[in-house]
């Protein structure tokens, strides 16, 4: 891959938003500058890619449901289905053209808004974080759940700058839509201070506590 040389000068291309096209340029003297930040932005962009995060979260769909917690499971499951085909929806919608000199640096095709993997990436991270709330038993390692969950949406989010195929408010949509959906999956889940198992073990507890 080339490293881009110089941000052309393309008439009417960018958003008129001008943090969108003031954050462009400035990632763009970036990657000029640092052309190694391509070759790493590649790896986090197979690592984070959209169907990549999805396969986490199914197959931790499929141990939390193997362990009892099939209510988790489900929502878990439902939230991402539904987040990423509003991602897609939403794209159809917006239309909204890549930067211009987004093929030369990635060669990413497809319409920008919102940002596929930073929303895939922040709401799968989010995610993951409510399957593994019951296993979570002390504050602090919840907290370092979530504060990990939360690099993993910068780490993705900051990639698609670095790379060029987003503009920032393409990128913020796109987070914003996970975090709402993580949100969301929490609340229906019952994410609280972990709690009983949703299946076998729930119901055997409650047939053990019966009186004879």
């Amino acid at each position: 891959m080339t490293p881009l040389s110089a941000p052309p000068s393309v008439p009417g291309s960018g958003t008129g938003f001008g943090p969108d096209d003031a954050t462009h340029q400035a990632f763009a003297r970036l990657v000029r500058d640092q052309p190694w930040l391509l070759d790493a932005g590649e790896v986090v962009a197979v690592a984070l890619h959209p169907w990549s995060v999805r396969g986490v979260v199914a197959a931790g769909c499929l141990l939390a449901w193997r362990a009892g917690h099939w209510r988790r499971a489900l929502v878990v499951a439902a939230t991402m289905l539904v987040g990423s085909a509003l991602g897609a929806g939403l794209k159809l919608l917006v239309r909204r053209d890549r930067p211009p000199f987004g093929d030369d640096m990635a060669a990413e095709i497809g319409y920008s808004m919102p940002s596929g993997h930073a929303l895939n990436g922040t709401l799968a991270a989010g995610l993951v974080v409510v399957l593994l709330w019951p296993w979570l038993r002390r504050r602090g390692a919840r907290g370092l759940a979530v504060a990990g969950a939360g690099a993993v949406a910068l780490v993705v989010s900051l990639d698609r700058l670095v790379m060029g195929v987003h503009y920032l408010s393409d990128v913020a949509v796109g987070a914003a839509i996970g975090v709402i959906g993580t949100a969301a999956a929490a609340r229906l889940s019952g994410t609280r201070e972990g709690g009983p198992r949703d299946g076998r073990g729930a119901r055997t507890r409650g047939v053990a506590a019966r009186p004879a």
